[in-house]
């Protein structure tokens, strides 16, 4: 995910506070500020949100491309037995998978 990785823009600093006390909630508040501030002037939330956006699209697809398979009247009625093939270590993984995409075509 890496929210833990920075660019080298931002030095992480310990901070301690107290919700129950109302201790420091500012300074800590005002450190999230300066993060965000520094993020923002170098394009490191533009940056990041790009390559979120990328990623979530590629999930996407995938998801989409399962659900499309999943859902081929062809693929939907051979796939129980091309499974069954792969635990009986009648076909490989790979065979079985080109076979699926293969019904999907057709």
């Amino acid at each position: 995910m890496g929210l833990l990785k920075h660019s080298g823009f931002w030095k992480p600093r310990v901070l301690t506070c107290s919700a129950l006390h109302n201790q420091s909630i500012d300074t800590v508040w005002e450190t999230i500020c300066e993060y965000r501030d520094a993020a923002i002037e170098r394009g490191a939330l533009e940056s990041k949100r790009a390559s979120q956006n990328l990623s979530w699209m590629r999930q996407l697809v995938n998801e989409l491309l399962l659900r499309s398979l999943r859902t081929h009247p062809g693929v939907r009625e051979a796939l129980p037995a091309i499974e069954k093939r792969v635990q009986n270590a009648e076909v490989t993984p790979l065979a079985a998978a080109l076979e699926v995409i293969e019904r999907a075509r057709s």
